[in-house]
């Protein structure tokens, strides 16, 4: 386990050393102080969130663990977020609202071009980067979504 979660840190910080929003101005979009929209940073991602775990909820592929035990634990692992996310534990609403600002940190859009987004626009992005946060946060490894995506 040890190995993985050092894995998906590398990634993360490699991803990070070429991100285009520095960390303070992931933080000031974390913070609110990037007014986009009338609704939080962290509003919008939870609801990002919310439509991702009822999507995956309604959606998911079923899995045989005799079969195929990395797609199984792929499951098993977004079922145990989406759980902790839906008993309301704050600890992983707030860990995927930092994750999903990370991504987007990671992106090509600048903080200044991110001022002149709509809040639609704003919306689109943490969309699109709501995902790849939710599996970083369950620890999915590369083998596991491999082997889900394959199925």
């Amino acid at each position: 386990m040890g190995g993985l979660h050092n894995s998906i840190r590398t990634s993360i910080i490699k991803k990070n050393n070429n991100m285009s929003l520095t960390l303070s101005e992931q933080l000031k979009l974390i913070d609110g102080d990037l007014a986009i929209s009338t609704k939080s940073f962290f509003d919008l991602s939870r609801q990002a969130v919310l439509d991702s775990c009822a999507t995956f909820q309604a959606s998911h592929k079923v899995t045989d663990p005799a079969v195929n035990a990395h797609a199984h634990d792929y499951v098993l692992k977004m079922k145990s977020l989406i759980s902790r996310f839906f008993r309301n534990d704050f600890s992983v609403i707030e860990q995927i609202s930092r994750m999903i600002a990370s991504n987007i940190g990671a992106s090509t859009v600048t903080y200044d071009e991110l001022s002149l987004y709509t809040e639609a626009q704003l919306m689109n992005l943490i969309k699109d980067n709501t995902y790849a946060a939710m599996e970083n946060i369950a620890t999915i490894c590369h083998e596991e979504k491999s082997a889900y995506n394959y199925l």
